[in-house]
């Protein structure tokens, strides 16, 4: 047994400093995995978030009686306390937001929305837009990843459609 052990020695033994440089290759790049990891759940977990606060908020104000009927500002309200639970990782001041009325769902789906009155329109069209920014990537220049990062606000669109029950003509 000690005859092997000292063989493999002697064979490590000239090659001192290789281990040590492949251990500096291999743990850059491991970490960046463990980053890129973190990342991407990071942004899974501010999509799911915003998913969560659209949904609520939308909810809330279409159940909610607005004297003038303009839901744009109650659904604002209802969007800053929302996100307020997920101030760690979402930023409010990233959020866009509209509210389109609609008559019908086929209005809805060809565009043809009123953004400026809800009254008397039975159908209302909640969208959010947020801003994502990587946290732990920033890059500068034309790289590829740059470009990844760049367009990933492009995937935190968001619309619902609700009924407004205050709202639906039947008086």
């Amino acid at each position: 047994m000690k005859k092997s052990i000292r063989a493999l020695w002697r064979r490590v033994r000239p090659e001192q400093g290789v281990i040590t440089i492949e251990f500096s290759f291999i743990f850059i790049i491991f970490i960046f995995f463990i980053f890129l990891f973190f990342e991407v759940n990071r942004f899974v977990y501010v999509s799911a978030s915003i998913d969560l606060t659209l949904s609520e908020a939308a909810r809330i104000t279409s159940r909610t009686e607005s004297s003038d009927s303009n839901y744009t500002e109650v659904f604002a309200s209802n969007i800053r306390q929302q996100s307020s639970f997920w101030d760690m990782f979402i930023d409010a001041s990233n959020f866009t937001l509209t509210v389109r009325y609609c008559n019908s769902v086929s209005a809805a789906v060809n565009g043809n929305c009123n953004s400026t009155d809800g009254r008397n329109f039975p159908l209302a069209l909640y969208s959010v837009r947020y801003r994502y920014r990587p946290l732990l990537f920033t890059f500068a220049g034309n790289s590829a990843v740059n470009n990844l990062f760049n367009s990933l606000d492009n995937y935190l669109s968001r619309q619902l459609l609700y009924v407004q029950e205050y709202e639906s003509g039947n008086e």
